[in-house]
């Protein structure tokens, strides 16, 4: 008989248990390979795959945007669990690059869903960590009987804002989206059962430092590339190798459980060295993880929700699965979600 945990309601705080009925991705089919890079940078494949374990990453179509992914894995997430976009309540999108500055990508979204009841809210400055976020957002408004589903997607197109000269950070970087559907559920000991939020000011690491309005965007500014995703290697390894494994041991703990019960890690993909390295930090089998950042590379808010999706299509997550959820994200935010899972729909409400 299957024994699940016995989560101190205290503790999370949540007075109606909350899953995940669906998820969706949406990967770009232009491949961008190492010898795209070869070609226009002083780099090597073989310097690329030995500090990133990145193979090759997706970029989107210059007809293609933010909105765009989002709407594709949305739909996909919405029919994959049975939910009309009529009878979603809110969409959250985690990104750090929408559309535009205003109006929100979330209301594109809405809008282009046809969702005409849902509220759109942007998570627009929480970066990789955005899906943590956005889930533990979207898990409190369903605490409320008036909301009964909630998407949440994370997505970045972030060859629109690397600087294609800094071999240093844009050969990581890919394209792509995920999004999963929060409904309620019947039993407390499924779903959502523990997170752990964490942060520290950091503008050393990773950021964009121009054009908001402590430093707005001149002509030479242009000129001098600060409007692009600038990211400092060792600084962000340094805060990730810290933060990541220390953010999931405590949403387990929280849980009542230990990181050797944990059936499935789906972490962020920043490349592959950082996420092992991680994993042996935890004493973690990498049999428990999918990667797929040798393949997308490092598609931002998109990498964590595409692991999931891939983890439960392929079933490397199965019915009641321990999960657990994490990421890393510029400035610096981080997060991680200790999950039950279930594919059986009479789980939900």
């Amino acid at each position: 008989m299957l024994t699940v945990p016995k989560v101190d309601g205290v503790k999370n705080g949540l007075i109606y248990p909350v899953g995940i009925m669906g998820t969706g991705i949406y990967i770009p089919e232009n491949i961008i390979n190492n010898d795209y890079w070869e070609e226009r940078l002083d780099t090597t494949s073989n310097w690329i795959v030995e500090k990133t374990g990145i193979i090759e990453r997706r970029h989107i179509s210059k007809d293609i945007s933010t909105s765009d992914m989002c709407i594709a894995a949305g739909q996909e997430a919405l029919e994959r669990c049975g939910i009309d976009a009529k009878d979603l309540d809110a969409i959250i999108i985690a990104t750090i690059t929408p559309d535009f500055q205003l109006p929100s990508t979330a209301l594109i979204v809405k809008e282009k869903l046809k969702a005409d009841n849902a509220i759109p809210l942007d998570l627009t400055q929480v970066a990789c960590a955005g899906v943590v976020f956005g889930v533990y957002l979207g898990v409190h408004l369903l605490q409320n009987k008036q909301f009964n589903n909630v998407l949440v997607i994370g997505a970045d197109a972030l060859s629109r804002i690397y600087n294609p000269k800094d071999r240093g950070s844009c050969v990581f970087f890919g394209d792509g989206c995920g999004a999963m559907v929060l409904h309620r559920m019947k039993d407390k000991s499924m779903g959502i059962l523990s997170w752990d939020i964490g942060s520290k000011f950091n503008i050393e690491g990773a950021g964009v430092s121009h054009g908001g309005a402590k430093y707005p965007l001149s002509q030479q500014d242009f000129n001098n590339g600060k409007h692009y995703l600038y990211m400092e290697g060792k600084e962000v390894w340094k805060e990730a190798v810290r933060a990541l494994p220390a953010t999931i041991e405590r949403s387990i703990h929280k849980g009542g459980l230990t990181v050797s019960q944990i059936d499935f890690f789906a972490v962020h993909q920043a490349n592959k060295r950082l996420i092992q390295h991680v994993f042996d930090n935890l004493g973690v089998d990498s049999e428990k993880t999918l990667f797929n950042v040798h393949k997308y590379g490092n598609t931002g808010a998109g990498t964590i929700p595409t692991v999931l999706h891939e983890a439960i299509i392929n079933k490397k997550i199965k019915n009641r699965d321990l999960v657990s959820l994490a990421g890393i994200g510029a400035g610096f935010k981080w997060g991680s979600l200790l999950i039950r899972h279930s594919s059986d729909s009479e789980d939900f409400e």
